[in-house]
């Protein structure tokens, strides 16, 4: 038997175009705020690596002098100390004397240098006291 009651519309399927715009424009609200925080939060976890190789090497420079008398010139040297460099970081030895050295670190991903000396270095960079690392 058929019914004479005509069947209910159906629901339309879809977003409105006003639906997607609102989507897009909260979508790039939120992009807008946290790409920042992320690079930032990036650029911090470089700087703490850069750090932790300049508090290897300073480990590593310890263990070259008490066996040689003289702190070493290149990172290279410390390899038998077990001395490795992160990837992305580059550090050079601007000073490396029987009395003291100092060293700057830097990452391929950011603009950011860490400075460290110690003992009779002459102090590099924004490093103001000998055995403080310290970036900018």
């Amino acid at each position: 038997m058929l019914s004479d009651s005509a069947a209910p519309p159906a629901p339309e399927r879809g977003l409105a175009l006003v639906d997607v715009l609102v989507l897009l424009v909260a979508l790039a609200l939120l992009l807008a705020v946290a790409v920042p925080e992320l690079s930032a939060a990036r650029r911090r976890s470089v700087q703490s690596g850069l750090r932790s190789d300049l508090r290897r090497l300073a480990a590593a420079q310890e263990s070259y002098f008490y066996d040689h008398r003289v702190y070493a010139a290149d990172p290279a040297d410390l390899q038998v100390a077990g001395f490795r460099l992160s990837p992305g970081v580059r550090i050079a030895v601007n000073e490396a004397t029987q009395t003291g050295w100092s060293a700057t670190a830097s990452h391929d991903e950011t603009h950011a240098r860490c400075f460290v000396f110690v003992r009779g270095a002459a102090p590099l960079g924004s490093a103001g006291r000998p055995g403080e690392i310290r970036c900018s």
